[in-house]
């Protein structure tokens, strides 16, 4: 029987071809000065390990030398690692952790096979302790692959031969698609549920902070994020151009809106944000597409090219890591995974007119505010068609121009025409409006939530950032 590995147990292979595989990235990017003292608290390393990688010159080599002395030591020094990791470099940690389950699973294979091999088990003759320890185990490894499966898309084979192409009908002589609700799907699944939440929407939503930008700082706010320390990100212009052709800049600011610093200070097309890890898109027209990175600081991580995606107009993360791009060229959406820098799924053309935000939402599905075909939609990753918002009457669609979703998968759009806040429900039927122009709002361009839950609203021509309590 395989012996158990305790926390105080020297780290294992898996542990170690981890470490190895996250080399190239953790290496340019973390300064061992910064968990010097945890490493002494929590046992990391020795008094006289931590004094030997601190005596290095550059923090490359600082880096090096202490991975190198981490491999020695035990699973619970590894763990601590890790928790160190998640105050100030938490994609680190991110990127870790899920290098060390797929490392995991196929050890896990590897070893079942060679025991098959090597001692075929006959399931009738085995004790009732050991028939109990081999389900145990058993069960433990498919819990792990069925949230690997889950978190990278992988389908079922049986599944794929049942699967049809083109969930949805449109008007063929319009290639317009008329529908506002979700349709079955033709595989004979269905969308799964949104998360439920013990939040309330309040009657009336309270204007909790207005906040007004200067505007030789920003005068067109194309986007907002909001990182864990309170720290804004936004992506805007000084002067307001055409909206699909301008030089937008990314600025790190305090909750007042402040500018700390430029992250990039031309070209910026698209922010978005994973775990306090910050990507910026930059570039156009012919040059190569290319994401910057930066940490919760805003200090640059690495940069990555894609050159296989020309023109972006929006960008953001979904919940395994993978950065969704809307590509304006060919109207596809794509995603693609940082780590592996691989895309790993491509839409089929004709996804949206013309977009500026795209959100992920329900695990895999992704929300679309179609800017010059007034509308949202969900679509999952093939680009089937799950709901569809136009609006009616007085709450029609003009200009939607940037979406998000709450943790009650509630949907909220920022309609830059209309001068309000819609919000729908989760399967995209309108359910009120949150914020309009007699409520001082006008020209909202970005929308986000901060880490209260509150709305985050940031408004163009005369930039102003609201935060908005619409739920208790």
């Amino acid at each position: 029987m395989a012996a158990k590995h305790s926390k105080d147990s020297p780290l294992t292979d898996v542990h170690k071809r981890t470490l190895q595989r996250c080399h190239y990235d953790i290496v340019p990017n973390l300064e061992i000065r910064d968990l010097v003292d945890v490493c002494h608290r929590d046992e990391i390393l020795t008094s006289s390990m931590i004094e030997e990688v601190m005596a290095e010159k550059t923090a490359s080599e600082r880096c090096r030398i202490f991975l190198r002395k981490l491999e020695t030591r035990s699973i619970k020094a590894f763990n601590s690692f890790i928790e160190a990791l998640k105050e100030h470099y938490d994609f680190l940690a991110t990127m870790i952790e899920m290098r060390l389950r797929e490392e995991t699973l196929v050890q896990a294979s590897i070893n079942l096979e060679l025991a098959f091999d090597i001692a075929p088990v006959d399931v009738e003759a085995l004790e009732p302790n050991e028939l109990s320890n081999m389900q145990t185990m058993l069960k433990n490894i498919e819990a792990l692959a069925q949230k690997l499966i889950v978190k990278y898309n992988v389908e079922k084979k049986a599944a794929k031969a049942d699967d049809k192409d083109g969930a949805f009908n449109g008007d063929e002589q319009t290639n317009k698609l008329h529908i506002d609700q979700v349709p079955e799907r033709t595989d004979g699944t269905q969308r799964e549920p949104f998360t439920s939440s013990d939040r309330m929407l309040l009657d009336v939503a309270q204007i909790k902070e207005s906040k007004s930008i200067e505007e030789n700082v920003l005068n067109f706010t194309r986007s907002i994020i909001v990182l864990s320390n309170g720290l804004y990100v936004m992506c805007g212009a000084d002067a307001e151009l055409n909206v699909y052709k301008k030089s937008y800049k990314t600025l790190l600011c305090d909750n007042q809106c402040n500018v700390l610093k430029t992250l990039v200070a031309d070209k910026a097309l698209c922010v978005a944000t994973y775990a306090d890890m910050v990507a910026v898109w930059t570039g156009y027209d012919n040059d190569t597409g290319r994401v910057r990175l930066f940490d919760i600081r805003g200090e640059p991580i690495r940069d990555i090219l894609i050159p296989t995606i020309e023109n972006p107009m929006a960008i953001a993360f979904n919940e395994h890591q993978e950065l969704i791009i809307a590509n304006h060229t060919d109207k596809t959406i794509s995603h693609f995974n940082i780590i592996t820098r691989n895309v790993t799924n491509t839409t089929p053309s004709g996804m949206f007119k013309a977009m500026v935000s795209i959100a992920s939402i329900n695990h895999n599905s992704i929300l679309i505010a179609d800017f010059e075909d007034a509308s949202v939609k969900i679509i999952n990753r093939k680009g089937d068609l799950l709901a569809f918002y136009r609006g009616e009457g007085d709450y029609n669609l003009k200009y939607p121009m940037s979406v998000c979703v709450d943790s009650a998968g509630y949907i909220i759009i920022a309609d830059y025409g209309k001068h309000n806040i819609q919000l729908l429900s989760p399967e995209a039927n309108f359910k009120k409006i949150i914020m309009s122009e007699s409520d001082g709002i006008k020209y909202p361009s970005a929308v986000t939530l901060n880490n209260q839950g509150d709305l985050v609203i940031g408004t163009s021509k005369s930039a102003n950032v609201y935060v908005v309590k619409y739920m208790v």
